[in-house]
């Protein structure tokens, strides 16, 4: 769990000093809303780079997965 933890603090702090950095590149630069030029590549970031790898390796250790289920059990029903 704790783990769990610490990955989800570096997941903010990347995102706090991308957004950081691409505020201040924009404000340098000499942009009217270096706020909102951050959150865009910020969100560009995330749907170019991490959702993509994050699906590629669900996809790669997917074929690792056991199923436990019997068959016993895939006939309940919930509800």
């Amino acid at each position: 769990m704790r783990r769990a933890h610490r990955l989800g603090g570096r997941g903010l702090l990347h995102t706090a000093v991308l957004l950081l950095c691409g505020g201040l590149t924009a404000w340098a630069a000499g942009d009217e809303a270096p706020v909102d030029s951050a959150f865009v590549t910020d969100i560009f970031a995330l749907f170019s780079l991490q959702l993509p790898a994050a699906w590629s390796l669900s996809g790669w250790r997917s074929g690792s997965l056991e199923v436990v289920l019997t068959a016993a059990h895939s006939d309940v029903r919930t509800g």
